[in-house]
């Protein structure tokens, strides 16, 4: 699945790219990923863990561990690009 991000940086070395990712409460969460999971903006994640159609969001587990130190975060439901092999 892919959602919307903001490229910030490169990583530490050159296969890594560090992201943002907008949380459903609307704070950003940095995260170090392979660079070639980042493409457009977007980057690959999970298929959610949870939804939650009341508040609009999702819960998805982040390629690695966010600065903060999160895995999983809530998402706007708006910010899902795609979700391949899910007829989506």
């Amino acid at each position: 699945m892919w959602i919307k991000c903001r490229s910030l940086e490169g990583g530490a070395g050159p296969s890594e790219a560090i992201v943002a990712i907008t949380r459903a409460d609307g704070r950003e969460e940095q995260v170090i990923v392979y660079s070639g999971s980042v493409r457009n903006e977007e980057v690959e994640v999970s298929v959610p863990l949870s939804r939650d159609p009341q508040n609009n969001r999702v819960l998805i587990e982040l390629p690695r561990e966010s600065c903060s130190g999160n895995w999983r975060i809530w998402i706007p439901a708006s910010a899902i690009q795609k979700q391949e092999g899910l007829g989506q």
